[in-house]
């Protein structure tokens, strides 16, 4: 049986499986994805930090590429980081500001 093309709300749907330990939002949320990118079976992440020192990085990254994984149809993810535009609370949702008293 051949499985289908991910689509980019499964990949949203993944990463927002994926939480900020720190702050236990999800990276959806959180408002650090900024593109989502699929080509047939291959899924390309650009996310950023919400500090660009951030100790969870590597725990970050990790999650997220192993989410996406997940996906049935996806055979190879990549995570891009990059850290310009810096990110900025106004970039998280609005339930992620209300679970920060923001």
């Amino acid at each position: 049986m051949t499985t289908g093309c991910p689509s980019t709300l499964q990949v949203e749907n993944a990463l927002r499986t994926v939480v900020d330990p720190e702050i236990s939002i999800n990276l959806m949320d959180l408002g650090v994805i900024y593109g989502i990118h699929i080509e047939e079976h291959s899924v390309q992440i650009v996310m950023t930090f919400t500090n660009p020192h951030c100790p969870m990085h590597e725990i970050l990254v990790a999650g997220a590429k192993s989410a996406v994984m997940r996906i049935p149809g996806v055979r190879s993810c990549d995570v891009c980081i990059v850290l310009d535009p810096p990110w900025h609370p106004d970039m998280m949702s609005q339930s992620a500001r209300q679970t920060l008293g923001s």
